[in-house]
C-alpha cells in the first residue's frame, strides 16, 4: 500500500511538474516527507524504485528501504553509516536539517544521498544523481510537515 501511494504521488508531481515547466519533480518520500529531484527534461520514470532518465541519459534515483526492527531508528542507521563511510577515502557532506538526519558520498561523477527523518523510524531514503551538483537542489527541497 505504502509503494502505490508513494508511486501515485510522484505521477501526481510530475503531472504538475509538466505544466509548470519547473527544474525538480517533487517526490513523497513518506508521511509528508517530501524532496524534490533535479530532473529537468525529464523523458522516462520507472521501477518500484524510482529511476529518472532524458535526453542525456540518467539522471538519478530515489530508493526507500524499510529496516527490520533490529536496526531502527533509522536515524541511529544513518548516523552508524555515516561513521563507516568516514573511514573510506571518500569526500563526505554531512546534513542535519529540518529533522532529517544524513550525509552525501561524492564518488567519481555522483552524489549519493543517505538520509532519514526523525518522524520515520523504520525508513532509510537513498538519493543519488548523476551530476555531483544537483545534490545540493535535492537537499535544499527537503520538507517535513508543520
Amino acid at each position: 500500500m505504502p509503494k502505490k501511494v508513494f508511486l501515485c504521488l510522484l505521477f501526481l508531481g510530475i503531472a504538475g511538474c509538466a505544466q509548470h515547466q519547473s527544474s525538480t519533480i517533487p517526490v513523497g518520500l513518506s508521511n509528508g516527507l517530501d524532496v524534490g529531484f533535479p530532473a529537468n527534461g525529464v523523458s522516462r520514470i520507472e521501477g518500484e524504485d524510482i529511476r529518472f532518465y532524458g535526453e542525456r541519459g540518467f539522471h538519478g534515483y530515489v530508493q526507500k528501504e524499510i529496516l527490520p526492527k533490529e536496526h531502527q531508528p533509522a536515524t541511529d542507521f544513518v548516523e552508524r553509516a555515516l561513521e563507516l563511510s568516514k573511514k573510506k577515502d571518500w569526500k563526505i557532506k554531512e546534513i542535519s536539517k529540518d529533522g532529517y538526519v544524513g550525509y552525501v558520498v561524492y564518488v567519481e561523477n555522483t552524489a549519493t544521498l543517505h538520509l532519514a527523518s526523525d518522524q520515520d523510524a523504520e525508513t532509510v531514503f537513498t538519493i543519488s544523481t548523476a551530476d555531483q551538483d544537483k545534490i545540493d537542489d535535492v537537499i535544499a527541497t527537503l520538507k517535513t510537515p508543520r
